[in-house]
């Protein structure tokens, strides 16, 4: 997920989106793979979600992005198996994005606010006592 390389990891971070064939090969060249099987980031049946691999190396204490990695995953799941009932809401808004935005760059620069506003909520939900 773009906005946890951009706000956790790398704030100068760039992106190029592709076919998984495409970024498979991108990573062969020296690039990060994300959300592709095969590549560093990417997708494992039955394991950690390429955003919940991210928060586990980089933020592992920071238990409000360890909850919106999990709401991300369950997001990107199926749909009835949500384990937050946050998912359901934000699966509904990210579908939408390519309808709303003409590329790849645009939907990572304008969803950013959604990301940042969820995460400002979590943080406040997991320092209450």
């Amino acid at each position: 997920m773009a906005w946890v390389i951009r706000r956790f990891v790398d704030p100068d971070a760039t992106f190029s989106f592709g076919s998984d064939d495409e970024v498979r090969e991108r990573e062969r060249q020296g690039a990060i793979g994300f959300h592709v099987a095969g590549t560093r980031y990417g997708k494992r049946d039955g394991g950690p979600s390429p955003i919940e691999q991210l928060v586990r190396e980089h933020r592992p204490d920071d238990a409000a992005l360890v909850r919106l990695a999990e709401i991300v995953r369950d997001a990107d799941g199926p749909a009835g198996r949500e384990h937050h009932p946050e998912a359901v809401g934000l699966r509904l808004i990210t579908v939408a994005f390519p309808d709303v935005l003409d590329d790849d760059h645009q939907i990572v620069e304008r969803s950013a606010l959604l990301y940042d506003a969820l995460y400002a909520t979590l943080c406040k939900i997991v320092a209450r006592p």
